[in-house]
C-alpha cells in the first residue's frame, strides 16, 4: 500500500500533454492566457488585497508507545507535504483567509489565477503540476457584485471538508458580517452529499447563495474571499473537536441529520474499500470472515448515502479500516 512512484505519476499521457503545453507557453507566452495555463504559483497571502489571517501554528499530542511504534511509524511510509513528523505526533497547521482582487476563477480546474499575468493562486509559492495546469480556452463569464469564494469545485470527499467546508464555517463564524451576502462558486452537477451540506449550509446563512462556474467558463471581475487550512503533513485533517462539532450541529439543525449517537447502527464497524481503485485489501476476505467472528459489520461508504455514511460512523464505537477518504466521516464518531 506504498505510494506511486515518481515514475508510475508520470507514465501517462496527462504528465506528456502537461510537459508539452509547457514547452509550448514558454516559447509563445501569449498562449499562457488564451489557454488559461498558470506555470506558476504564488501564495494567496501575498497576492492579496486585505490578510484577515495568516498563521502557522504548531500542532501536537502525545502518543503512547504502542501508538507511535504501531500506527505512526507505518503510517509516515505514506506522508506527504512539508512537514513528516507523524512518528513525533507533530505537525503545522497554515490557517489563512485574506480577499482576492483581480483574479479569474478558472471552470475546468477550480482554481484562482491572477488576471494580469496568469499566476495560480495557492497557500504557498509553488510550480502548478498536471493538476493545476491544464489548457483550455474558456468563455468568460463577469461576476456579480459581493464576495464571492470558490467552493465545491472538488469531487474529493476528503478535500472537500478539509480544505473547504470546515475552514468556511470556522470564517462565517469568526469574521464573516452577519447578512452581508456571500456567494459561493460550484461546478454544475455536483455529487449529492454536496448538495445537501450546501443547502444545509444556506439555511443556516440565508446570505449564502451559489453560482454555477461550468467547465468551460472563466469568471472574471470577482471580489473573492480565499479560505484555506492545511497541515504541512498533508495526511493530517486540519480539524480539532471544536469544528467537527460545529459542523455536526449545523447537519443536525439544517439537515435533519441527528447529532446523537445512531443506536440502530452496529457499535463495531469494518469500513471497506471494495468499490475503490486503489488501496484494496489484498486478503480482504480472510480478515473480513475474522472481524465478522468478532461482531463486526461491514459497511462500504461509497455505496451509501450521506446520511447513512454519518448515521454508521456516529453510532460506532470501534472502526476498522484501510487508510482512504472515507474515514473522513471519523468527524461525526
Amino acid at each position: 500500500m506504498r505510494k506511486k512512484s515518481a515514475f508510475h505519476k508520470r507514465a501517462n499521457i496527462r504528465w506528456v500533454r502537461f510537459v508539452l503545453t509547457t514547452a509550448l507557453v514558454r516559447v509563445v507566452p501569449s498562449l499562457k492566457r488564451r489557454l488559461n495555463f498558470p506555470t506558476l504559483g504564488i501564495s494567496a497571502t501575498d497576492a492579496a488585497s486585505q490578510v484577515i489571517e495568516n498563521q502557522v501554528v504548531p500542532v501536537s499530542f502525545a502518543p503512547t508507545s504502542v501508538q507511535r511504534d504501531n500506527v505512526l511509524a507505518p503510517a509516515s511510509l505514506n506522508d506527504t507535504g512539508d512537514a513528516r513528523h507523524n512518528i513525533a505526533g507533530t505537525t503545522i497547521l497554515h490557517s489563512q483567509v485574506a480577499v482576492l482582487e483581480g483574479c479569474v476563477v478558472a471552470g475546468h480546474t477550480q482554481i484562482i489565477l491572477r488576471a494580469k499575468d496568469m499566476v495560480a493562486i495557492g497557500y504557498k509559492r509553488f510550480v502548478p503540476n498536471w493538476n493545476y495546469a491544464k489548457a483550455r480556452q474558456l468563455k468568460p463569464v463577469a461576476a456579480g457584485p459581493g464576495l464571492h469564494a470558490v467552493l465545491g469545485g472538488g469531487r474529493h470527499y476528503y478535500h472537500f471538508f478539509a480544505n473547504e467546508l470546515l475552514p468556511l464555517i470556522a470564517y462565517l463564524n469568526r469574521w464573516h458580517p452577519s447578512g452581508e451576502p456571500l456567494k459561493l462558486i460550484v461546478a454544475p452537477r455536483l455529487p449529492d452529499y454536496q448538495q445537501e451540506i450546501l443547502a444545509a449550509l444556506m439555511k443556516a446563512w440565508p446570505e449564502i447563495s451559489l453560482v454555477e462556474l461550468a467547465r468551460n467558463e472563466v469568471l472574471t471581475g470577482a471580489r473573492l474571499l480565499w479560505v484555506f487550512q492545511i497541515h504541512a503533513n498533508y495526511d493530517w485533517m486540519p480539524v480539532n473537536r471544536q469544528s467537527a462539532d460545529s459542523l455536526v450541529a449545523m447537519l443536525a439543525q439544517n439537515a435533519g441529520a441527528s447529532d446523537e449517537c445512531a443506536r440502530e447502527t452496529p457499535c463495531l464497524l469494518y469500513v471497506s474499500r471494495r468499490d475503490a481503485k486503489t488501496r484494496a485489501m489484498k486478503d480482504e476476505i480472510e480478515v473480513e470472515a475474522m472481524l465478522h467472528g468478532l461482531g463486526f459489520v461491514t459497511f462500504v461508504p461509497g455505496l451509501a448515502s450521506f446520511r447513512d455514511q454519518v448515521a454508521a460512523f456516529q453510532g460506532a464505537e470501534i472502526v476498522v479500516a484501510v487508510h482512504g477518504a472515507g474515514l473522513t466521516n471519523l468527524l461525526f464518531c
